[in-house]
C-alpha cells in the first residue's frame, strides 16, 4: 500500500514540475548556456558515484579546471569512501556528502546549506538517476546540466534540466562526462583517469611489503573477486587460477577489497593451495591504489579497484558478466576485457531501468568463462610477468 502511495505521490509531483516548467520555459528561453565569463560557482551532483564512477570523473573535473581555473567547484557525493578520491585530485573547493541513508532532518539541513551557495551551474554526472535531478532544481541553479535517459521523462525527470544530452549507451562511462564538460565549450586534453596517490599511502605499501617479504624477482599480481554478486566470477576459479599463476609464473598473489569483500576474500584464500596475501578491509582507497599500482598485472571482476587499476597503468584483465563492456570497461588500450557473446548478455543497463536487471537461473555469461580462458589471455602480458617486479621501479 505505501508503495502505490508514493508511486502516485511521485507521478503527481513529476507531473506538476514537468508543466511548471513548459510555463517558465515559455516565458524564459533557458536552453542556452550561460555567458561563462560570468559564471563563479560550479556544483556537481554525482549521487550515484561508488568507486569506479569518481574515478572515471575525474577526465571532467580536469577538463573544467583547466577551462576555467578560476570557478569555485563543489562536488556533492553520497558516499564517503569515494570523497578521498575526488578530494586528492586537488581540482575541488569542496566536497559535500549528501548521505543518501541518513535521516529526512538531517539531508534538509544539508540542502539548506547547499542552496545558501547559489551556484550558476549545476552539472549532473553520469549516471544520474530522479532524486539526483530534484535535488539540483531545488538548489536552484539557473542553468542545469546532464544526460536524458531511455528510461522516460517521468522516471528520470529529464525535464527538469535546462541543458540535456541524449544518452549514448555505445560510449564508454568517461567519454559520457567529458560529453557534460563539453557543453560548456571546454577544451579536453587528456581522457585518461588518474589518481593521486598520496605519500602517506605509499609509506604504509613500503611496510606491507618488507612485512611480507615479497621478492622482487617475482610478478605481483592482484585479484579482486568482489563486486555484485551478479558480476562475480565463480570465486573457486579466482582459486584455481592463483595457485596456476603460482605453478607457471612464480607469481605472489594479493587479494584486495572493502570491508564487504572480506569473507569472500578468506574463502577464496582457504581454496587456495599457495596462500595469498589478503588485504581486503585493511586498507584505505588510497592504500589500495598505491598495492594496486605496484602490480604487474590485476585481474577483477568489473568493479571498483578494476577501474583503479587502469588509472594507476596496471595492466587489467576484466571479466564481464552482465554488464555493458563497452561503457565499463577499464579506460585505455593495454587493457583487456573478458566476455561471452550471448544472445542475452548484456542484460544489467541502467539507461532503461537499474531495477529491472534480469533474473538469470544460470549466469551463463560468467560461468561459462574457464580458468584455461583467462590464463590463456595472461599470456598476452607474458612481458610484464617475467620483467623485473614493477615494486622496486616505484618506491
Amino acid at each position: 500500500m505505501n508503495t502505490i502511495l508514493w508511486k502516485t505521490a511521485q507521478f503527481f509531483l513529476s507531473m506538476i514540475w514537468y508543466y511548471g516548467e513548459i510555463i517558465e520555459k515559455s516565458f524564459w528561453n533557458k536552453r542556452q548556456i550561460p555567458d561563462l565569463s560570468r559564471v563563479k560557482r560550479i556544483v556537481i551532483l554525482h549521487l550515484s558515484a561508488g568507486i569506479g564512477n569518481a574515478v572515471l570523473f575525474t577526465p571532467t573535473l580536469k577538463a573544467i579546471k583547466d577551462n576555467f581555473p578560476r570557478i569555485n567547484l563543489t562536488m556533492i557525493l553520497s558516499q564517503k569512501t569515494v570523497k578521498e578520491i575526488i578530494e586528492n585530485s586537488g581540482l575541488v573547493n569542496e566536497v559535500v556528502i549528501y548521505d543518501i541513508q541518513s535521516s529526512w532532518l538531517k539531508k534538509i539541513k544539508i540542502l539548506i546549506n547547499l542552496c545558501k551557495i547559489k551556484p550558476d551551474i549545476i552539472i549532473h554526472a553520469f549516471p544520474s538517476n530522479w532524486k539526483s535531478v530534484l535535488i539540483g532544481r531545488i538548489i536552484g541553479a539557473k542553468y542545469r546540466i546532464g544526460h536524458r535517459y531511455k528510461a522516460g521523462y517521468l522516471n528520470e525527470c529529464d525535464f527538469l534540466l535546462t541543458y540535456s544530452i541524449p544518452f549514448n549507451e555505445t560510449m564508454h562511462e568517461v567519454d559520457l562526462n567529458l560529453e557534460l564538460a563539453e557543453a560548456l565549450d571546454t577544451k579536453t586534453v587528456n581522457r585518461q583517469p588518474f589518481i593521486n596517490i598520496s605519500d602517506g599511502a605509499r609509506q604504509v605499501c613500503r611496510q606491507l611489503f618488507i612485512q611480507w617479504k615479497i621478492n622482487q624477482k617475482f610478478p605481483l599480481i592482484g585479484f579482486h573477486c568482489g563486486s555484485p554478486s551478479f558480476k562475480r566470477w565463480p570465486e573457486n576459479r579466482f582459486a584455481d587460477l592463483g595457485d596456476r599463476l603460482v605453478e607457471q609464473y612464480n607469481a605472489q598473489i594479493v587479494i584486495v577489497g572493502g570491508q564487504e569483500d572480506v569473507e569472500l576474500a578468506e574463502r577464496i584464500n582457504r581454496l587456495m593451495n599457495k596462500k595469498a596475501n589478503v588485504v581486503a578491509g585493511k586498507m584505505s582507497i588510497m592504500e589500495t591504489a598505491s598495492l594496486i599500482e605496484k602490480c604487474n598485472l590485476f585481474i577483477s571482476n568489473d568493479s571498483g579497484p578494476m577501474h583503479i587499476a587502469a588509472a594507476v597503468n596496471t595492466p587489467v584483465i576484466a571479466i564481464f558478466g552482465p554488464t555493458i563492456d563497452t561503457k565499463n570497461r577499464p579506460y585505455g588500450k593495454m587493457h583487456i576485457v573478458i566476455k561471452k557473446d550471448l544472445p542475452c548478455r548484456p542484460c544489467y543497463d541502467y539507461s532503461r531501468n537499474i531495477k529491472k536487471i534480469k533474473k538469470c537461473s544460470t549466469y551463463n555469461c560468467l560461468n561459462l568463462i574457464t580458468v584455461q580462458d583467462v590464463m590463456k589471455t595472461i599470456e598476452t602480458y607474458s612481458n610484464v610477468l617475467v620483467s623485473k617486479n614493477k615494486i622496486w621501479q616505484l618506491i
